[in-house]
């Protein structure tokens, strides 16, 4: 009980705390988009270039508490599949082949984009950093997801080995790497919502660019932040069938 007191007593392991940087940095994501944006401007009833009062702020502030949930979705799949994570003392000397066919496919997607875009050297540099970006995180989250369903033994293998670990677990052991763990995710929330922005906003802008600064219309632009938030939050959603795989095996065990 003294060992559970003094954990609870630091304040840096509260989840409020943690998870209050990133409902902080989406909100000014959020109003950085508003007030590069006009038709998102519109969307969300500020005025592009004015200043906002205190309802307004807290408006950000609870939207950017849903962006950095939603911006969080590829650490749910990394949660899932962290049974891949190999251990070995010898390292290897050649990338797996997954590694190499993911990083291939997001090469191709931008290197693809830089060649074909008829846009100027830096803005063709900028866009296809942030497709390979994007690219890479959406893809290797499938590979994730794929990997699981074709591991489906060593999947069940690892939680139910982990589930009887808990069970007889002494010393804190389970919080000390729990702490490691949540921790990682709460830093890693804040770099997956710097990559979502970006990805968000060279969708949102790409039209301007590529047809001569047209402006986009509202609609437009609820349709493109529709797809990217879709695209961006689909690999998430297939963790639903690891856990009817880790069902299944539990069942059939």
């Amino acid at each position: 009980m003294e060992q559970k007191e003094d954990v609870s007593s630091r304040f840096w392991e509260f989840y409020a705390l943690r998870y209050s940087v990133g409902a902080v940095l989406g909100g000014l994501i959020l109003f950085f988009l508003v007030q590069q944006n006009k038709p998102i401007s519109s969307l969300v009833f500020v005025k592009s270039g004015e200043p906002i009062d205190l309802i307004q702020v807290g408006i950000f502030l609870a939207a950017g508490l849903v962006f950095s949930y939603l911006a969080s979705a590829p650490i749910l799949v990394l949660h899932a599949g962290r049974f891949l994570i190999q251990r070995s003392s010898v390292p290897a000397r050649y990338p797996s082949k997954s590694m190499v066919l993911f990083l291939l496919i997001s090469m191709i997607v931008s290197v693809s984009f830089f060649f074909l875009s008829s846009m100027g050297v830096a803005l063709k540099i900028w866009f296809s950093i942030v497709i390979f970006l994007a690219v890479s995180i959406i893809v290797g989250q499938f590979f994730i997801i794929v990997k699981c369903q074709r591991n489906s033994v060593e999947l069940f293998r690892f939680y139910r080995k982990l589930a009887l670990k808990r069970s007889r677990a002494k010393g804190g052991i389970v919080d000390s790497y729990r702490h490691l763990r949540e921790h990682g995710n709460a830093f890693g929330i804040v770099l997956f919502q710097v990559i979502l922005a970006l990805f968000l906003f060279a969708a949102t802008t790409y039209a301007s660019y590529s047809n001569s600064m047209r402006t986009q219309s509202t609609l437009e632009v609820s349709v493109t932040l529709v797809v990217v938030l879709m695209v961006w939050i689909l690999p998430a959603t297939l963790v639903w069938l690891v856990g009817c795989i880790i069902e299944q095996e539990f069942v059939d065990s």
